[in-house]
Order: C-alpha cells, then structure tokens, then sequence
C-alpha cells in the first residue's frame, strides 16, 4: 500500500513537472494531422462489377465437345494482364486526358503510367464475376475510367476470341479441302479400279455399271441442290439475326418451297416500292415487316428441304455403296480393289470427323460473336458524391495518438536526463555524503 501510494505521488510529481511537454506534443500533432486533412487532396472511387454467364444452349442435332470447351473457356482469364496492360494505361492517359495535353518525356510518361495503375483495384469476386475501382481526385474521370476499364477489357478479350474462333475455322477449312482432295484422288482411283474389273466381268453383270453411273449422277444433282439450299439457308439465317439486308433475299432460291411464290411477291413489292419511296415509307415499312414475318416460315421450310435432300443424298450414296459391292464381287482383282477401298474409307473417314469439326469450330465462333451479351453490369459505375480519401477522423484520431505516445517518450527522456536536486531523496542517486541540510524558509514572515 505504501508503494503504491509512493508510486502516484510520483507520477503526480513527474506530471507537474514535464505537463507542458505532456500536453505540448499531442496538441502539436493534433494541429498538424488536422492541417493534413485540408491540405492533403481529396480522392473519389467509382467502381464496376461484372458477371460473365456461361455458354449453356447449343444444338443438340450436333456433337459439340470441341464446341462447349472452347465456348465455356474462362472469359477471365488473362484479366489483370489486360487491365494493367501499357495500351490499357495509355488508353486511359489519352482518354481521360492525365496529362493536361503535355507533351510528357519517355521518362515521364513511364512515371505516369505508374501512378495511373497505382489508382487501379481489381478484384475477381469468383469465377465468373470481377470488379475494378478506380481512384482520381477528379469523381467523374473516376467513373469514366472505370468504364473505359471495363468496356477496353470485353473489347480485347472478345477480339482475341473472335480472331482465335477464325483462325480454327480457316484451319479446318483448310484441313478439309487436303482431306478433301485425297478422297476425291482415291475415290477417283477406286472407280477406275472397279471399271476395270467391270470390264472383265461377264456381260450380264455390266449393268451394273450403267446402273452406277446413274445414281452417280442423281447424287451429283442432289449435292448441287443441296450446297444451294444450304447457301440459301445461310442467307435467310443472316437476314434473320440482322447481319445482312433484306435484298439479300433476292439471291435466295425460293422455286419448290410452299411460301416461296407469296414471299417473292412481297419481295417485288418491297423493291418496287423501296426504289420509289424512302424506307420511312409506311407501305415499305409495312412490306418490310411483313417480309421479316414470314422469314421464320422460309427458314423452317429450307430447313425441310435441305433435311429432305439429306435423306436423298443418303439414300443414294446407300445405293451407291450397294452397286458397287455387287461390283466389288465380281471382280477378278478384289485384292487390289479392297486395298483401294480401304485407303478410301480412312481418308473418308477423316474427311467425315474433320467435317464435324469444322461444324464445332464455326458454331463456337458463332457463339463467340454473341458473347458481348454474356458480360452483365450487376454493379454499374456512378459519380462518387463522397471522397474515399484522406479519411479525416482515422487521421486525427492517429495524430493523436502519435501526440501522446510522443509526449511520454519526450517527457521521460527529459526525466531521465534532468539532473536537478529536488528533494533530499534525490541526493541519493548520486552516492555522495550529506555535510548539511538547509531548512525551507518561509519568507512571509
């Protein structure tokens, strides 16, 4: 007990003695981190946040593994290589105008591209969602950043994508015109072969020849209706989505197709009437939409067709295939003649798969043009109203803080460094004898 009351009058005396010191240091840096507040330039924060969606509807009439892994690939990937990319910060440097239209040096526009990713924050909240926060002292370049930012990065991404879906398009393409060429040459070979034994066959077997050159024939017509049709569907398919006009129509075969003579009709009146009066025209107004109306019908019924000419052409080529086994057994050189089918139907084979993988590689780059619609805003940019920075109090209350710690430390250094003789006790410290002591005197009396 006596210790301790020992002890507070100490520190009551140590008080007294250093409060100017006590008080002194906290008020100083209370001044001056209140001055920071005020001198130190406010800066605004204005985010984005975006949900990528997955590729999820494709057509079932196809097997698209190849289709599904490159459609489904991780739209995030290479995020921040992008967003903190030199074009990326030039883009903004040039767009938001960081440099007050100064000519800067080599030297100065590297420093400035530091400070530009410097107010840049990007978080990728999961797999499928990012967010990127961008800082000025200026609120509405912040909000503009961010949308430059966000719209840069689905730019690059989906042009990166779209040149990578054409690049493996013109690979297939290329790879099946090679495979393409060596079925034709062995298809070529095989016939040639077969004639040969043909002609060693006996007479009554010959017919089947002419019954083979016949079936050739409607196979070859049906393939020259059936590219044509196709080309055609194509076409409506364009107009239909909006990537081409609707004269196009006017290339499109419509003879054989059950609407075909009411959709010409209002085709020869849509260009009569367009060629006389504006598209604002309400009569070519009204054509136009009723011509965009009955586009569906056109469409299911080439898609009829080219269904039909299928199954025709696969009838066909079923003949084709039964003619000529019968003439494959009646030939008197079936080594030779198996040998030559069997290179035939590998490079069929392979002509086949690639055909497949050709119709992967376009249905990807189709989904790849629509993948813009894939990004959704869940969180779309605003002007910040507030600053985000300095935070004052958290800066005061710090100053503070620092204030007392400081003004203890200061005080008991001089404590501890003062070397003035107080009290007798205080004579002590310095181990030297007493010789004397001088009573107080009360100089009121």
């Amino acid at each position: 007990m006596f210790q301790s009351q020992v002890a507070v009058s100490e520190i009551k005396r140590f008080y007294k003695r250093r409060k100017i010191i006590l008080w002194l240091c906290p008020l100083l840096l209370l001044l001056l981190s209140a001055g920071a507040t005020f001198i130190i330039p406010p800066q605004y924060e204005s985010s984005i946040s975006i949900m990528v969606e997955r590729d999820e509807t494709l057509n079932p009439m196809v097997r698209f593994n190849l289709a599904v892994a490159l459609a489904s690939e991780d739209r995030l990937k290479s995020f921040n290589e992008i967003i903190y990319s030199r074009s990326t910060m030039n883009l903004l440097i040039d767009s938001l105008n960081i440099s007050e239209g100064e000519t800067v040096s080599g030297l100065e526009k590297e420093e400035l591209i530091k400070e530009v990713r410097k107010n840049i924050r990007t978080e990728l909240k999961a797999s499928n969602s990012f967010t990127i926060t961008y800082s000025d002292k200026y609120p509405v370049r912040a909000k503009k950043a961010v949308e430059l930012l966000s719209s840069h990065f689905i730019q690059t991404k989906l042009g990166l994508e779209t040149k990578r879906n054409n690049q493996t398009v013109d690979f297939f393409k290329q790879k099946l015109d090679e495979l393409k060429k060596s079925v034709e040459t062995r298809e070529t070979e095989l016939l040639s072969i077969i004639q040969q034994d043909v002609q060693s066959t006996p007479r009554e077997n010959r017919s089947l020849q002419t019954d083979l050159d016949r079936v050739k024939d409607n196979l070859d017509q049906v393939n020259l209706k059936l590219n044509k049709t196709k080309s055609d569907l194509e076409l409506v398919k364009a107009v239909n989505r909006g990537s081409r006009d609707i004269e196009a129509f006017y290339e499109v075969n419509l003879e054989g197709l059950p609407s075909g003579e009411v959709f010409s009709n209002l085709l020869g009146s849509y260009k009569n009437y367009s060629n006389r009066y504006t598209s604002e025209f309400p009569k070519v107004r009204e054509l136009k939409s009723e011509i965009y109306n009955a586009v569906q019908e056109i469409q299911n019924q080439l898609e009829s067709k080219v269904f039909k000419l299928e199954s025709d052409k696969t009838y066909l080529k079923d003949q084709y295939a039964g003619i000529t086994q019968q003439i494959e057994q009646t030939t008197i050189s079936e080594r030779q003649t198996n040998q030559t089918k069997m290179d035939y139907d590998i490079y069929r084979e392979l002509y086949d798969e690639m055909k497949v993988k050709l119709e992967q590689a376009k249905t990807t780059r189709d989904l790849g043009e629509n993948a813009r619609n894939q990004f959704v805003v869940l969180d779309p940019p605003v002007v910040p109203m507030k600053p985000s920075k300095p935070n004052k109090i958290l800066i005061v209350a710090g100053g503070l803080f620092l204030g007392l710690i400081l003004g203890i430390v200061t005080a008991a250094i001089v404590e501890f460094l003062d070397t003035t003789i107080r009290r007798p006790e205080d004579v002590n410290q310095f181990d030297i004898p007493v010789v004397a002591y001088i009573p107080s005197i009360n100089m009121k009396g």
